[in-house]
């Protein structure tokens, strides 16, 4: 009887483990934005990151992966990802936001710019808070640990 038990134990575990690993955190569209807020006014938690940065993938990899920041962003917020070299328009606010090429291939995202500029410096990434009533709450560029995240979650983002 205590093999079964000791058995179902280490099953339930590993099965609860398995699925801590397989968490995601919920993403969502700025088109998105407008139809979610009349269901439940959440704020808006913002990721701008740009494909060839470093310490933004090293936040998708490790701080956005870790199942309590998970939790927290899923339940507190709409998260969305904006890549700050996106080269499609996005309507939000009620206005269009366009992408500015300043090379061949090379360019920022206007909307990135206006969510991202902390004292007219652009940093990757940059995480951006945005209430229901699309104010900047809280802006905060670099790279930010799992440790440091769950610090501005629970004590800074509430």
């Amino acid at each position: 009887m205590n093999k079964k038990l000791s058995l179902l134990f280490f099953a339930l575990t590993l099965f609860l483990g398995m699925n801590n690993l397989n968490a995601q955190i919920n993403k969502f569209k700025f088109d998105d934005i407008d139809s979610l807020e009349n269901i439940e006014h959440k704020p808006i938690f913002i990721f701008i990151h740009t494909n060839w940065c470093k310490y933004c993938l090293a936040m998708k990899q490790s701080t956005f992966k870790n199942p309590e920041i998970i939790n927290q962003i899923n339940s507190k917020f709409y998260f969305i990802e904006l890549n700050a070299e996106e080269k499609s328009n996005i309507n939000f606010n009620k206005k269009k936001y366009f992408f500015n090429p300043s090379g061949v291939n090379f360019g920022i995202h206007e909307l990135a710019e206006k969510l991202a500029i902390i004292e007219n410096v652009i940093s990757y990434p940059t995480i951006c808070i945005i209430d229901e009533k699309y104010n900047i709450v809280f802006r905060q560029a670099g790279f930010i640990s799992t440790k440091e995240m769950n610090y501005l979650l629970l004590n800074k983002l509430n």
